[in-house]
């Protein structure tokens, strides 16, 4: 375990670490089970967020575009 924090802390791509002990009662195939579908939901929330942000983006740019066109318009 010392050796293995050890080379984290020198590695500059490991920005955070943290080791925890399992709880004896959950295996190990339960753990990564529960892990992996946080990771899953974790993931399909980001692609949420970055959908809502390019939609408001393209609406924010439609509307731009439409204001200017009534700009050139003389409206």
């Amino acid at each position: 375990m010392a050796e293995l924090e050890r080379t984290m802390r020198i590695n500059d791509k490991v920005l955070r670490f943290m080791h925890t002990r399992l709880d004896e009662r959950t295996s190990l195939g339960k753990f990564m089970e529960g892990f992996k579908k946080g990771l899953a939901e974790s993931a399909a929330r980001e692609k949420e967020r970055e959908a809502k942000a390019a939609a408001r983006k393209a609406a924010f740019a439609a509307a731009k575009a439409e204001r200017s066109e009534r700009y050139d318009k003389g409206e």
